[in-house]
């Protein structure tokens, strides 16, 4: 019975991740979606731990958090990480009104202090399980300023750079330098507001979730 239901927990949280939203555009909301990376999850019974993978900005600070949770690692020259053992709160167990771990999130503090926007994996379900999560694919740091953007993400990977104003929504596609450094000449605006954001994908993982979404005219 507990082998059943733990199939049955891992199958819900499988599709949590794994189906995604395609690229769409909102024209009443001017927002844009991206679709999330193929996220993989796999349990077995062991006290509630996790094992989390992924890429980023290379050489920064990745850091989880959640209820409970704020655990930091470094990434490495090609923007791997790896999270060996996150203790997840046990302390939950035992409350009926519970079914599922609090809500974690991922970001990347780069060489350069920006900030990436944070990546939130589904809850996963409660129990005394041994999560194995990844890989997962840091959204790009994005800046604006001088007519130009930049921002920095995984070494060698290609981002999508999305502007929209008054539903017009164009799309520009650049690589980053085998830094993670990207820069986009930003077009001359004639007085329009516009909105920016941008998504990192790497080596055929899919897409990241989109940047922080910034404002120019």
């Amino acid at each position: 019975m507990q082998t059943s239901k733990l199939a049955i927990l891992l199958t819900f949280v499988y599709l949590s991740i794994c189906v995604f939203v395609p690229n769409s555009v909102v024209a009443q909301s001017n927002t844009t979606s991206l679709p999330s990376p193929d996220v993989v999850v796999s349990a077995t019974i062991s006290e509630p731990k996790m094992i989390l993978y992924g890429w980023g900005p290379p050489e920064s600070d990745i850091r989880l958090t959640g209820i409970g949770i704020d655990e930091k690692t470094r990434s490495q020259t090609d923007g791997y990480f790896r999270f060996d053992s996150v203790f997840l709160p046990s302390e939950l167990f035992g409350n009926p009104a519970l079914e599922f771990f609090p809500e974690m999130c991922i970001f990347a503090i780069t060489s350069k202090h920006s900030s990436t926007s944070p990546t939130c994996l589904p809850r996963l379900p409660l129990g005394p399980y041994l999560f194995d999560i990844g890989p997962v694919i840091l959204a790009p740091s994005l800046e604006v300023g001088n007519n130009l953007s930049k921002g920095k993400t995984i070494p060698n990977s290609d981002i999508e750079i999305f502007m929209t104003s008054n539903y017009f929504i164009p799309i520009y596609r650049i690589r980053s330098d085998k830094f993670g450094d990207f820069s986009f000449n930003l077009p001359i605006t004639k007085g329009n507001v516009w909105r920016i954001f941008a998504g990192t994908s790497f080596n055929g993982l899919g897409m990241s979730t989109k940047s922080n979404t910034l404002i120019f005219k």
